[in-house]
């Protein structure tokens, strides 16, 4: 059997930030009734005959034969079409997703692939121009969710191609489970829950809790980065990095001789009519602060200053939204390429230089918000512009989103007293 590709239709062309803006509108679910009859996963009115612990028993061998022989087999996947876009926003939707299935046996979710630094599933056609993504477990430590445990032999998370597999294969009739509707409690089926609109944090959760008929607790004011969210009873409250992005980091900055202290200052360029220039002249002040403050533990002459910034020598690797604000304002006399000239005369590094140096390209350019957290906390005084200050320097010159926010989570309990919710000018 020839596997298909489940996939959806889209408007999305070609790639470029146009393009990108584009696959972030909401789109129709991918699995539609239509779509899987044509793949012959959708049993005909008169195949469905069969008594439903026949279609179960059929289910159970081709999990058997996809996954191992002792493999459960998932009544209800959930296989989420567009997440929210920034690991400041995926990460916690995929914690209250899996938070969901924990809540009721024989459901498991579709691990989804970052896709140009937005989370997709991994059929979506934008993942596949990109050569099919990075599945969201090469991103974060995720193999906690993907192995069964004793009290729950079922993974609260498959990988799309075990998904794929157990569909293609599968003699049970499948039912799409989309807006306005809630699953049914027919053992005989196998049941696919998408929602067609972006997965933003609570709402998706919410909806699909509502098709599951599960209730779900949420934070209240005290929620972190001003946001409500689901109360998650997983072992984990927040999605922990990839191992293998910490090596990556160690790695360059070991070859960059970045061996000891060094503080790190945050730019997310990206403002409504931003001079660059004038901000890398407010980064290079904020340096001359940093070295006054005089709190490192290590006062040593040998601290180096790196900046992290959505702001890049190679536009290629910067994000779609800060490659927009970058070709929007920039002009002969007001430009990134001369801002970080400023910055680099004034005595900084740059991260993305210092990957460039190493020879690392990554995979995807939303690897690069992976290693700035991991080298958040790898600093020894760090600074952000997470809220407006007094002198105006990080309004003018930033845009002071969930990420900022979430770097401050990034550091440890021992380096509080090195670190800036601010430029300290």
């Amino acid at each position: 059997t020839n596997s298909p590709t489940w996939g959806m239709n889209s408007t999305n062309g070609g790639r470029g930030p146009a393009s990108r803006a584009g696959a972030r509108r909401p789109v129709l679910a991918l699995l539609t009734v239509a779509a899987v009859a044509a793949l012959g996963l959708l049993a005909s009115s008169a195949g469905v005959a069969r008594n439903a612990t026949d279609l179960a028993a059929g289910l159970g061998r081709t999990v058997q034969a996809a996954l191992g022989a002792d493999a459960p087999a998932p009544e209800i996947w959930i296989d989420m079409i567009n997440y929210q876009e920034g690991i400041s926003g995926y990460s916690v939707t995929l914690v209250e997703l899996l938070t969901v299935v924990k809540s009721r046996p024989a459901v498991s979710l579709v691990e989804p692939c970052m896709c140009d630094s937005i989370v997709f599933t991994c059929a979506h056609d934008h993942c596949m121009k990109m050569g099919g993504g990075i599945p969201v477990s090469e991103v974060f430590d995720l193999s906690w969710a993907m192995a069964g445990t004793p009290d729950r032999p079922l993974p609260l998370m498959h990988s799309y191609g075990d998904f794929r597999r157990i569909l293609v294969g599968s003699e049970a009739p499948i039912l799409n489970v989309t807006s306005g509707i809630a699953v049914t409690d027919d053992p005989g089926r196998v049941q696919v829950i998408q929602v067609p609109f972006r997965c933003w944090i609570k709402l998706c959760a919410k909806e699909v809790a509502g098709k599951l008929k599960v209730d779900l607790q949420f934070e209240s004011g005290g929620a972190s980065w001003g946001q409500e969210r689901v109360v998650s009873d997983l072992a984990v409250s927040r999605l922990a990095l990839h191992p293998e992005h910490y090596r990556t980091v160690g790695g360059v900055l070991a070859a960059s001789n970045v061996t000891g202290p060094f503080s790190l200052v945050h730019w997310r360029g990206e403002r409504q009519g931003i001079n660059f220039n004038s901000c890398a002249e407010k980064i290079v002040r904020t340096k001359e602060r940093l070295t006054a403050l005089g709190d490192l533990r290590d006062s040593s002459a040998d601290n180096k200053f790196i900046l992290m910034s959505s702001v890049m020598d190679d536009k290629a690797n910067m994000w779609w939204a800060a490659q927009q604000w970058r070709d929007k304002f920039s002009s002969e006399t007001n430009n990134p390429g001369t801002a970080l000239d400023i910055i680099r005369s004034g005595g900084f590094l740059t991260f993305d230089g210092l990957l460039r140096d190493s020879g690392i390209k990554p995979r995807d350019p939303g690897l690069l918000a992976v290693y700035d957290l991991i080298l958040v906390g790898l600093a020894d005084q760090f600074t952000t512009c997470a809220r407006g200050c007094a002198g105006g320097q990080c309004h003018a010159c930033n845009y002071m989103g969930k990420f900022s926010k979430m770097t401050l989570e990034m550091r440890p309990k021992d380096k509080e007293d090195s670190t800036y919710d601010c430029w300290p000018i």
